[in-house]
C-alpha cells in the first residue's frame, strides 16, 4: 500500500500574514468567563512543553501556579517569561 503525502509550502510572507490574522481573530470565552482566581494549580515539569504551556494558561486565568521541574534552570526560564503578566508563581525544585 502506498500512501502519498503533500506538503504545502509557504513563503515568510504567507506565514507572516497567517500570524497576523491569528493574532486579530478574537475569540470570545463562554459566559460566564474561566477564572482561575483564588485557585492554586501545581503544574509538574512545568519548564517545557506541555507543562509550560499549562503553567502560562493558569496563569492567564489567574491562578496561584506552582511551577515544578526537574532542573531549577526550566523552572526559572518559565517564571522570567510570565514576570511581565500579573500572575502570581511559585518555583518549586529540587535542589
Amino acid at each position: 500500500m502506498m500512501v502519498r503525502f503533500e506538503v504545502a509550502c509557504r513563503t515568510n510572507a504567507d506565514i507572516k500574514g497567517l500570524l497576523k490574522k491569528a493574532q486579530a481573530s478574537t475569540n470570545k470565552q463562554a459566559s460566564p468567563a474561566i477564572n482561575f482566581k483564588g485557585k492554586t494549580v501545581v503544574i509538574t515539569g512545568a519548564g517545557a512543553g506541555l507543562g509550560r504551556s499549562y503553567a502560562l494558561m493558569f496563569g492567564k486565568l489567574g491562578a496561584n501556579v506552582v511551577i515544578n521541574d526537574v532542573t531549577k534552570e526550566g523552572a526559572e526560564s518559565v517564571v522570567k517569561e510570565v514576570k511581565q503578566g500579573q500572575f502570581h508563581f511559585v518555583t518549586v525544585t529540587r535542589g
